[in-house]
């Protein structure tokens, strides 16, 4: 998903998440074991962003987020 240079979910993966979170809420669990991969990344790319605009003595990191 995001990398250092690239901004946002890719339209392809946007349609695999939307498809799998339609699956999850169909009752199929392994849809969720299927999307936290695609999701994971972009989400700890936001979280790093907003971190770095915190304080420098602040002990969160974004995989805590």
């Amino acid at each position: 998903m995001s990398t250092a240079g690239k901004k946002g979910v890719e339209p392809a993966e946007a349609e695999d998440v939307t498809q799998l979170l339609v699956e999850w809420s169909h009752g199929d669990a392994t849809a969720l074991n299927r999307l936290l991969p695609l999701v994971y990344d972009e989400l700890h790319g936001l979280a790093s962003a907003y971190m770095r605009r915190e304080r420098a003595d602040h002990t969160l990191q974004p995989t805590a987020l």
